[in-house]
C-alpha cells in the first residue's frame, strides 16, 4: 500500500519517526527498500533522531533530521525544498554536506501551542483507536509538551529543555470534542509526560471528564498526590495513573535528581488506597554506581 501510494503521487519528501530500540531495525529495513525504488529525500524526526542526529544521518538512509518539535521546521523545509533547496537557512535541522554533518541553529519552541490547529479529517482517526480488554474503545491524546523537573535519565532534559508548555484547558476540550464527534471512544489516555504540572488545570479536566462520564488515564508526578486531588480524580472516572517511582533507595533518588524520597512514595501511594484508581509504577535497575543494596531496597519497596 505504501509503495503504491508513493508511486502514484508526487512526493516532495518522506517523513519517518522511530524510537530507540527495535523500531530502529524496522525502520532500517523499510528505508532500504524505499531508497532502492525512489529518489525523493527522506526526513527523520522525533526523540531518537533528535538525540542521535549524527548517528541517524550516518546510516546513509536519512537525508535530513528535524530536531525537536517539527511543525514550523517541516513547513519551512518544504517551502525551501520547492524553491532553491537552500538548507542552511532552515533552523532546527541537521544534514550531511560535503561529508560533514551540519547542525543548523536551534529553532525556538512554539510559545503558544493554542495556535496549532488540528484538522482530524485529514487522517483516518479510527486507525488510532484502541480496544481494551473489556471491548471498550479509547484513544491516546496529548495536551502538553515537556516537564519542568530535572530527572537525570529523562529525554526531556534535552528534547524539551525542562520547559513545560500546554494547550489551554479550553483548547484541549475543543480538540477532544472534535475526536468525540468522529469516534465513539469511551476512554482517553492522556499521554502527557506530566499531566499534573498545573493543579488548577488538572481539576478543570476532572470536572469535564466527570460531566462527560469518560474514563481516563494519565501520567502523574508522585509528589502531586494528596487525598483531595486523588478523590477528585477518582470521582471523575480516572481509573489508572502511571507514576515514575524509579528506585527504593534514597541515595539513588538523590543522584538521579528525582526530588522525592522513599517516604514520599509511601505517603503518596497511601492516598490511592481508598480510590478506584489503579497505580502503575516504573522502576529502574542499573543506574551508574548503583549498589546491590540499592537494588534490594528497590525490590523491597516494590
Amino acid at each position: 500500500k505504501l509503495f503504491k501510494y508513493l508511486e502514484s503521487n508526487e512526493i516532495l519528501f518522506l517523513g519517518i519517526s522511530f524510537m530507540t530500540g527495535p523500531q530502529i531495525n524496522y525502520s532500517i529495513r523499510l528505508l532500504k527498500k524505499i531508497n532502492k525504488r525512489f529518489q525523493f529525500k527522506i526526513i527523520a524526526g522525533g526523540v531518537h533522531p533528535t538525540l542521535f542526529s549524527e548517528e541517524t544521518l550516518n546510516t546513509g538512509l536519512i537525508d535530513i533530521v528535524v530536531r525537536n518539535e517539527g511543525e514550523e521546521t517541516v513547513l519551512e523545509l518544504a517551502r525551501e525544498m520547492k524553491k532553491e533547496n537552500n538548507l542552511n537557512q532552515v533552523k532546527g535541522i541537521s544534514y550531511i554536506y560535503k561529508d560533514a554533518v551540519i547542525h543548523n541553529p536551534e529553532r525556538e519552541f512554539i510559545k503558544d501551542l493554542d495556535k496549532i490547529n488540528l484538522n482530524w479529517n485529514l487522517l483516518d482517526i479510527n486507525k488510532y483507536v484502541f480496544v481494551d480488554e473489556n471491548g471498550e474503545k479509547g484513544i491516546i491524546f496529548f495536551t502538553s509538551r515537556g516537564c519542568p523537573f530535572n530527572c537525570a535519565f529523562c529525554y526531556n532534559l534535552t528534547y524539551n529543555k525542562r520547559i513545560w508548555r500546554a494547550w489551554s484547558f479550553e483548547k484541549s476540550i475543543l480538540e477532544i470534542e472534535k475526536i468525540l464527534k468522529l469516534t465513539n471512544v469511551k476512554k482517553i489516555v492522556f499521554h502527557d509526560d506530566n499531566f499534573s504540572v498545573n493543579k488548577k488545570r488538572l481539576m478543570a479536566f476532572c470536572k469535564y471528564m466527570e460531566e462527560k462520564k469518560l474514563e481516563w488515564y494519565c501520567d502523574f508526578r508522585v509528589d502531586s498526590a494528596d487525598h483531595k486531588i486523588i478523590k477528585t480524580m477518582s470521582d471523575s472516572y480516572c481509573r489508572k495513573v502511571f507514576i515514575g517511582a524509579e528506585s527504593g533507595s534514597n541515595e539513588v533518588l538523590e543522584k538521579i535528581h528525582k526530588k522525592i524520597t522513599v517516604k514520599t512514595l509511601q505517603n503518596s501511594i497511601e492516598c490511592f488506597k481508598d480510590s478506584r484508581i489503579n497505580v502503575e509504577m516504573s522502576w529502574i535497575i542499573g543506574f551508574p554506581d548503583e549498589r546491590k543494596e540499592d537494588i534490594m531496597a528497590t525490590l523491597e519497596l516494590v
